[in-house]
């Protein structure tokens, strides 16, 4: 259980490196395109591939930055949005932004932003939700759950939302659930515990506990109202269930380095491989990043490992080709990778930044 604590660890310093990347500085976009469709890019925090161009979001002191960049690496302006806990996800062509930022100056209230572009970046619709009194951080902030046949589900303090931005309308409003969110190919489903909620007990859990049996069911939801699939009841063990995640188009359980049960509709309970390497005292984690229903894994220079969902089989595995001299896998460094894949494009990014530096190299090309 030792390795397991470890992990945990270097896992919460890396997301704090990132953390305090994306907050320092000042000023807008430091984005210098170099030919080629490689590009240098100051404090990123998000790279989204879409349609013949990708969307990056860099950090400014009160929020984030949102740009365009074509297939030359060439940026292009879009809009500044003050607020935290920024996310994108394409959305036809263009992109929808989600984050949260004080309703007014003296930022007495929060709210939940919800913001769709076109592909020249033109505002398509702009919603606020689940508006709050207090300072940001005491806000329940907002996750973006991702796109789903043109509705924008989003996840507030509020409940859960699908967003219908042709319209300009909220298409379902549903109350939130307790377990880990996922929005499948089919439909948003939640894992959520039969034994009580993580840490529910009035002691402090313990190494020996993790290992415990921990009872889980898939719940779906169906025309706004939460539907218990209790065919779906098993047993995992209690660490296996915290460290739930939505990748490959499955509900995956446990560590993505250690073989681990995993759902989906299309093939019921598997035992899910592993697909990351184990990282070792001396040699960390393979670098990873979401990006469009994926997994992107840095397995070695040059080579990504992506994990999605192919229809009828989740958890699917290919490589792709990306330039040895940018996308460097150094155990001896702290590496940040953001990656992405389109139909039409891939774009990715790599930081280091305990070398003392914010900026990132990317490379943008068509698939």
């Amino acid at each position: 259980m030792s390795r397991r604590r470890a992990d945990r660890l270097v896992l919460g310093l890396s997301a704090g490196v990132i953390a305090l990347t994306s907050a320092c500085g000042a000023g807008g976009p430091a984005i210098s395109a170099g030919g080629d469709g490689i590009f240098q890019v100051e404090r990123p925090i998000q790279v989204v591939a879409g349609e013949g161009q990708a969307w990056l979001l860099t950090g400014e002191d009160d929020g984030a930055f949102l740009s365009r960049i074509d297939v030359a690496g060439r940026p292009t302006d879009v809009v500044s949005l003050p607020g935290q806990t920024h996310s994108m996800a394409p959305y036809r062509d263009g992109v929808v932004v989600t984050w949260f930022a004080c309703a007014d100056r003296r930022c007495s209230e929060t709210v939940s932003k919800v913001l769709v572009l076109d592909g020249e970046g033109s505002t398509l619709s702009e919603q606020e939700y689940s508006r709050s009194p207090g300072p940001l951080e005491d806000s329940d902030g907002v996750q973006l759950l991702g796109v789903q046949k043109d509705l924008v589900w989003v996840s507030t303090g509020g409940g859960l939302i699908a967003y219908d931005p042709q319209n300009d309308r909220t298409a379902v409003q549903a109350a939130g659930r307790d377990g880990f969110l996922c929005l499948l190919a089919d439909g948003l489903y939640a894992l959520s515990s039969l034994s009580g909620p993580l840490g529910s007990s009035a002691d402090p859990l313990n190494e020996e506990q993790f290992d415990d049996p921990y009872e889980v069911v898939v719940d779906r939801l169906d025309d706004g109202s939460w539907i218990r699939l209790l065919e779906t009841q098993r047993a995992v063990t209690l660490y296996e269930f915290s460290q739930t995640e939505c990748v490959g188009g499955a509900i995956r359980t446990g560590q993505p380095d250690m073989a681990s049960p995993a759902w989906s509709s299309g093939s019921g309970w598997v035992e899910a491989q592993p697909y990351t390497n184990p990282g070792t005292l001396t040699v960390p984690r393979e670098p990873m990043t979401y990006g469009n229903d994926a997994r992107f894994v840095l397995e070695s220079d040059g080579v990504i490992r992506r994990v999605f969902g192919a229809p009828d089989a989740p958890l699917s595995v290919e490589k792709l080709q990306v330039p040895a001299d940018i996308f460097v896998q150094d155990p001896t460094v702290v590496t940040v990778l953001l990656f992405d894949q389109s139909p039409t494009v891939i774009a990715g990014c790599l930081q280091q930044p305990n070398q003392g530096s914010s900026d990132a190299r990317c490379y943008i090309r068509l698939t």
